[in-house]
């Protein structure tokens, strides 16, 4: 310390400096238990970090809006001396829970803080001696409206009710669609029923078809036969030479089924084309038995030949017979009456 070069030891930490005035003396015990206090000066508030005009309010007013939320603090200690030097240290509890660095700002600022509570602590150091105290102040900033319990409880409320919206609009969904599966489930099961009984019905028509078939079969067989003994009995009955003859007549008059022969083979083909007959009748009142005899034979796709000794005819009395029939059904000459019988 320049000017106080002349310093003279008293002892008992008493030092004697010599002036160009007199001489001064230093008690240092007195110095070294010299008692600082912290103390925090003002507290401001502001709702911008950006707004530098802080507002002060109440060391007893430690409840803030939760847009008042940066927080200005000032403080100070008293200590009076031209070579006294003050540092200071902080901590602000809630955000941190350490002290900050020493630092010769006697003010601190806290920006965008979020609602809850907090300690704000600061303490200095006069040379390197601590005060004897930590000054404290704490405040609570609160929450916004959309975070208040009320407004917390309405989001508890509303998605309760949307989880049961969904949940029920999920359950209908679902019932819908499992009527549609069951509404498909029936459908594709009605549907194979009727195929299953189209297939059996068909299957049977099948077989009926089959069996009537034969028994058309077996009925013409019949009718020749009996034709065949028709025939040999009219050759035998032209014999001059009658002796043994009469008892062939009657073996064959016995095994010649005389009556319904035709009307055997009538139901046995209605059997298989259902109503032909009756169609033909309404459709061409003028045909004769004989007419619909050959009709049916034609509905059976037999030739000429074929049909000449069912009827017991040569094949050209059969074209004879079908030039007729085309007459009295009134078809044209490019018709062709076996196509349109079949198509009938």
């Amino acid at each position: 310390m320049y000017g106080f070069e002349n310093l003279l030891s008293l002892g008992n930490d008493i030092y004697l400096l010599g002036t160009t005035n007199g001489y001064i003396i230093f008690d240092l015990f007195k110095m070294k238990n010299k008692k600082y206090e912290i103390q925090i000066s003002s507290i401001e508030k502001s709702k911008s970090k950006y707004n530098q005009s802080y507002l002060p309010f109440s060391i007893y007013d430690s409840k803030l809006k939760s847009n008042e939320n940066n927080i200005k603090f000032g403080y100070y200690v008293p200590a009076f001396g031209k070579y006294s030097l003050v540092k200071y240290q902080y901590e602000l509890k809630g955000i941190n829970d350490t002290w900050s660095r020493w630092t010769d700002e006697p003010s601190v600022v806290f920006n965008n803080l979020p609602s809850g509570t907090y300690t704000f602590k600061v303490r200095a150091k006069v040379g390197n001696k601590l005060t004897s105290n930590v000054a404290i102040f704490t405040f609570t900033i609160s929450r916004p409206w959309y975070a208040s319990l009320w407004m917390i409880l309405v989001y508890v409320l509303l998605i309760a009710f949307l989880l049961f919206a969904i949940n029920k609009w999920y359950k209908k969904r679902y019932e819908k669609k499992k009527k549609e599966i069951d509404r498909e489930n029936l459908v594709l099961q009605l549907k194979n029923e009727q195929e299953i009984a189209a297939l059996k019905q068909e299957n049977l028509n099948n077989e009926i078809e089959s069996v009537n078939r034969d028994l058309v079969s077996t009925t013409m067989a019949v009718i020749k036969r009996d034709e065949l003994l028709d025939s040999i009995k009219t050759k035998l009955q032209q014999r001059s030479d009658q002796t043994g003859i009469n008892s062939v007549l009657r073996i064959i008059d016995e095994n010649i089924e005389v009556n319904g022969e035709w009307k055997m083979f009538q139901d046995a083909f209605n059997n298989i084309d259902r109503n032909f007959l009756k169609k033909m009748k309404e459709m061409h009142p003028l045909l004769t038995p004989n007419d619909l005899k050959l009709c049916v034979y034609l509905r059976l796709n037999l030739s000429s030949k074929e049909i000449a000794p069912m009827l017991n005819i040569s094949p050209q009395s059969v074209e004879i017979k079908r030039f007729r029939l085309r007459k009295k059904m009134g078809l044209n000459h490019d018709e062709n009456l076996t196509e349109y019988i079949l198509n009938l």
